[in-house]
């Protein structure tokens, strides 16, 4: 559609231009958005509605029955999903299969902080990018949604400060994480942008409920400095 090409331009754009780390993530989930037509990215029922097989009513059933997340809909027992969902066998066992194998795409975000000896110097920061454990990828049939292809840009990785001022800025395409246990990235961050705690977020380009984002503490760092609205 217009609005999706448009979007896809603005994107390019504020990734050229390294723009406010809001505004970059707010075109890139909204880019995602109108391009999936399942939800906007601020609605409870994307996540699983993504599923094959699973339509807006089936969503909001789940969702009624705390089961409305990937993370929730991994640890249901399949039998209760298919009396929620009024669905017979294997139903329950093929959503829970694809929940967790879109939860196993999902990274985890580590960063390790160096050591400086006194305010005012650059921080060395190291973030990294974890394969999870916690939920095995699962083999046989599933209803998971397709991501593509594994050579488009399938996450955005934005390092950021108080100020929304963008770090570092990673295109990142399936396959490498698939083929790697752990992606590093180096950074030195200035003076005026360790006054105050970082932030690392991690965006899919194309499925809900897999974004995560968390907060660095800085050395020194003051608690007097607001973040930027």
């Amino acid at each position: 559609c217009i609005g999706s090409r448009i979007l896809n331009a603005l994107t390019e754009y504020l990734m050229q231009e390294l723009a406010r780390a809001d505004v970059l993530h707010a075109a890139f989930v909204l880019r995602r958005s109108l391009q999936r037509s399942i939800g906007w990215h601020d609605d409870p029922l994307a996540a699983v509605r993504q599923l094959e097989g699973i339509g807006p009513a089936l969503a909001q059933k789940l969702h009624s029955a705390s089961a409305g997340s990937l993370e929730a809909l991994a640890t249901q027992a399949p039998s209760r999903i298919e009396l929620v969902c009024g669905k017979a066998s294997p139903f329950g066992s093929q959503c829970v299969r694809a929940a967790r194998s879109l939860l196993a795409k999902a990274p985890l975000i580590v960063a390790d902080v160096g050591e400086i000896t006194q305010l005012g110097e650059p921080v060395p920061l190291v973030v990294r990018l974890v394969r999870r454990s916690d939920h095995d990828q699962p083999s046989g049939s599933g209803s998971q949604p397709s991501t593509h292809g594994g050579y488009g840009t399938a996450w955005l990785l934005l390092v950021s400060d108080h100020q929304q001022t963008v770090l570092l800025i990673r295109r990142l395409a399936e396959y490498q994480l698939d083929q790697q246990h752990e992606l590093s990235f180096e950074i030195t961050v200035p003076p005026e942008s360790a006054r105050a705690a970082l932030t690392a977020t991690l965006v899919h380009a194309k499925l809900f409920g897999l974004d995560s984002t968390i907060t660095i503490g800085m050395p020194f760092a003051t608690e007097t400095v607001a973040a930027s609205t």
